[in-house]
């Protein structure tokens, strides 16, 4: 699909907000009526893969080609630095004191990094506990909702427990009924 192609799927699928008129509404009377809604969801829900996919191509070539592109500027950046660090490095052994070099079009800045460390959190937790460290141990903690809900029971808009007693933090909020349309296409959609 071109661009143009893909202009003119877009536009069509845009409307302009309308002027509301006065107007009777448009029901369904009967099983052919309701099975010609169902046909334009399903429609409209192709025309939606399909423009989604136009899209998912498009966006897939623009992120290959900035990938590329960036590959090369990172090769460009690499081969200057590696310049820079060449002519650079030798003067700040010189004078271990200078860690700047300033110049019209920025600066080469040399530091000591600090160490990197690998660890293995569990070992180390493991060690920790084993010497009595417990003050450098994070414990999380977490609510078994699932497990809490099989013991209440609901009251109105809280949540008792066994023992009759009304829990603090838990609001129940009692929600509508919701209308799922499944298509010939096995697409469902809430309403």
């Amino acid at each position: 699909m071109s661009m143009a192609e893909l202009d003119n799927v877009l536009l069509e699928a845009y409307h302009e907000p309308e002027q509301e008129e006065e107007r009777e509404r448009f029901c369904l009377t009967d099983e052919n009526m309701a099975n010609w809604a169902l046909r334009k969801i399903a429609k409209a829900r192709a025309e939606y893969e399909e423009a989604a996919q136009v899209a998912e191509a498009e966006v897939k070539r623009i992120d290959d080609w900035l990938e590329g592109r960036k590959r090369e500027l990172e090769h460009t950046e690499e081969f200057f630095g590696g310049l820079l660090t060449a002519y650079y490095l030798p003067k700040h052994m010189e004078n271990p004191r200078q860690k700047t070099f300033k110049l019209p079009a920025g600066q080469v800045q040399i530091r000591k990094q600090q160490p990197e460390y690998t660890r293995d959190d569990a070992s180390v937790i493991a060690w920790l506990k084993g010497n009595d460290m417990t003050e450098y141990v994070e414990i999380v903690e977490k609510l078994r909702w699932g497990e809490l809900k099989k013991t209440l029971r609901q009251l109105g808009d809280r949540m008792v427990s066994p023992d009759g007693e009304i829990i603090d933090g838990i609001t129940v909020t009692e929600r509508g009924i919701k209308v799922n349309i499944v298509t010939a296409s096995n697409d469902a959609e809430e309403v």
